[in-house]
Order: C-alpha cells, then sequence, then structure tokens
C-alpha cells in the first residue's frame, strides 16, 4: 500500500492559440500551392506572379534591383524605386 502526497497544486496546461496555428498551416498550404503551380504549369507562373505584384510593380522591382547592384546608394535607390511605383498608380 502506497501514498501519493501532492504539496503544491499542479498549474493547469496553458493551450496553444489556436488562431496562430490556423494561419501558420493556411500560410504553408498556400505556399506549397504556390509551389506546385508554378512547377508543374509553367504557363501559370505569370497569373500568381499577378496576384502578388500588381501592375508595374515586377518591372520596378527589376529596375530597383538593376539600379541597387550598378552600384546607385540605397537611399536614392529607394526614393527612385517609391517614385517610380507612386507615379503607377491609379493608371
Amino acid at each position: 500500500m502506497s501514498y501519493q502526497i501532492h504539496y503544491f497544486r499542479q498549474a493547469p496546461e496553458r493551450q496553444k492559440p489556436r488562431f496562430f496555428h490556423f494561419i501558420g498551416w493556411t500560410l504553408l498550404f498556400f505556399l506549397t500551392f504556390c509551389a506546385i503551380v508554378v512547377r508543374y504549369f509553367p504557363e501559370q507562373a505569370p497569373v500568381l506572379r499577378s496576384w502578388f505584384l500588381p501592375g508595374q510593380t515586377a518591372a520596378v522591382l527589376q529596375r530597383f534591383s538593376s539600379a541597387v547592384d550598378a552600384g546607385m546608394s540605397p537611399e536614392d535607390a529607394v526614393s527612385a524605386f517609391c517614385r517610380e511605383l507612386f507615379s503607377h498608380v491609379g493608371h
């Protein structure tokens, strides 16, 4: 015959927030979906690109990266990027 003596009450286990768990799984499935589409349906890659980079954003980003690669200062490159990006808004 044995006895157990508990001197301290055990704290209840904290539950993980389910909302952030849901967001993480949703993001993982969406990125997996995008990778599958780009890999097996390459003709649909421009559609995905237009979802993520609407309008002239892709071209502006390309010019920004080439300006930084050419040696333009980061401050000037960012200001030129913003100027060019916002010049296409509403067109």
